[in-house]
């Protein structure tokens, strides 16, 4: 077996791993919310683990892989979100994705293009969001989770990855 193989198959291994233990702690979030005073939806734990997958292979493609996957694999395995919301949060993550790869590369200044990427995907998500309710893919009120705690929320995740970006724990 020559070193390129043997590399690869050792990053393949761990993307594998790295991309199991995401969709485990994504199906496990229903269960664990049971438990706790605060749904844990509050605090974007999708968009949580999909940057800690995406930063820890650091390859977009994965990024994409498992903003695709994840909210169907909580589908799946817990029967939420509904198959249009799961498809609609697909969406927003890969947009996310798409656009922190691109601010990153464009402004070398990984927090700001983390925030701005996430409030850009936040509002593509309520206009498609605005449209399936309008044609009766959703139903719901359009804004579940108040704005406030989407902020908050936004800020820690931030605040989150600036830690472990400066601490070299993530490589962006």
């Amino acid at each position: 077996m020559n070193s390129v193989t043997s590399i690869n198959g050792k990053i393949a291994a761990k993307f594998i791993i790295i991309d199991f233990l995401v969709w485990l702690c994504v199906a496990c979030i229903p269960a664990i919310s049971h438990w706790l005073p605060i749904p844990l939806y509050l605090f974007e734990p999708m968009r949580i683990f999909l940057f800690l997958g995406f930063f820890l292979t650091n390859d977009k493609r994965n990024g994409y892989l498992l903003a695709i996957t994840i909210p169907f694999v909580s589908l799946v395995l817990s029967g939420h979100p509904t198959v249009f919301k799961a498809l609609l949060i697909s969406f927003e993550l890969s947009l996310n994705v798409f656009l922190v790869t691109l601010f990153i590369r464009e402004w070398k200044k990984p927090i700001l293009a983390l925030l701005l990427s996430v409030l850009i995907s936040k509002l593509f998500y309520y206009l498609v969001k605005f449209i399936f309710i309008s044609t009766s893919l959703l139903e719901g009120k359009l804004i579940t989770t108040p704005i406030g705690y989407q902020l908050v929320s936004g800020v820690i995740v931030a605040a989150i990855f600036f830690v472990l970006v400066k601490t070299r724990i993530l490589k962006i």
